[in-house]
């Protein structure tokens, strides 16, 4: 699975799809909080949930440091009680 947001989503999508057609993407996302809530109701327990930028995130973010801090944080929040598979 992969979460894609920003200007770029678009060229990644079809990037993602030329060599994994059948891999699932989710695009449409705004904010981090909903970035993560999504991630975790689409894993499995034991997943790993990965935040690999691909590209700057302007206009989503201050810069690369807040969008780190923003992933730790919300991602701390959500423990496996709050995770539903």
């Amino acid at each position: 699975m992969a979460i894609l947001i920003g200007d770029m989503a678009p060229k990644i999508e079809t990037a993602i799809r030329k060599f994994s057609p059948h891999l699932k993407i989710i695009t449409g996302l705004t904010t981090m909080k909903q970035i993560i809530t999504k991630a975790f109701a689409e894993v499995r327990p034991g997943s790993v949930v990965l935040l690999s930028p691909a590209a700057a995130s302007f206009g989503l973010f201050k810069n690369y440091k807040d969008r780190g801090n923003q992933f730790k944080a919300y991602a701390q929040t959500l423990t496996p009680k709050t995770h539903s598979a």
